[in-house]
């Protein structure tokens, strides 16, 4: 069994001595390469610490657009008054693709909302359904992630759980900020991101 080399101190550079291509410690091993390439976390484990309430989920709702845009179009909405539908996240699967955008904006007329988003998304074709919830973003030194909040089974106003859909990479601190939805009510959920060691 190889021993951990001193990465850190040597650096990983072949001038340094280290593990890079050339460096006295790349043995050429599997494990010489497995050390040189590990990166800082992912973020894969959220723990719920409390779910507070009174923040607004919705489910399987179709969504529609014209072409690749900002812009989605929120059939059957659950809130019909402007803004109430600003810094939640819309999140959804197309074509083999899940995407995760915070809405900056909605408006509410002939019975539909239309929601502008943070980041552009392709013209949808199909049926194409949707989830809501309050958008969750991450303070931290890494990048890449995206989550989504899933409601409390027995108290739909409340965060149950994190679904990851992508971890992102090089996390070595990271805080959870659950942002305020259009409807000002949403209060007292606390999440906590795990760091895992880097690998």
């Amino acid at each position: 069994v190889k021993q951990i080399r001193d990465a850190n101190a040597l650096g990983n550079t072949g001038s340094a001595g280290g593990l890079g291509t050339g460096g006295v410690k790349n043995d050429g091993s599997d494990q010489a390469t497995i050390e040189f390439n590990t990166v800082d976390g992912a973020l894969d484990i959220f723990i719920v610490n409390t779910d507070g309430g009174n923040y607004h989920f919705e489910n399987n709702k179709t969504v529609t657009n014209s072409g690749e845009s900002t812009t989605l179009t929120l059939a059957s909405s659950g809130l019909t008054s402007a803004d109430q539908y600003n810094n939640s996240s819309i999140y959804f699967t197309f074509s083999g693709t899940s995407y995760v955008r915070k809405i900056t904006d909605s408006a509410f007329g002939s019975s539909v909302q239309t929601l502008t988003l943070d980041a552009t998304i392709p013209q949808l074709t199909g049926t194409i359904t949707a989830n809501v919830a309050p958008f969750c973003r991450i303070n931290g030194d890494g990048h890449g992630q995206e989550i989504v909040l899933t409601a409390n089974s027995s108290d739909t106003d409340a965060v149950g759980g994190v679904t990851v859909v992508n971890s992102g990479n090089s996390f070595t601190t990271a805080s959870v900020i659950i942002e305020q939805q259009g409807t000002g009510s949403g209060t007292g959920a606390d999440i906590t991101a795990i760091i895992p060691p880097k690998g």
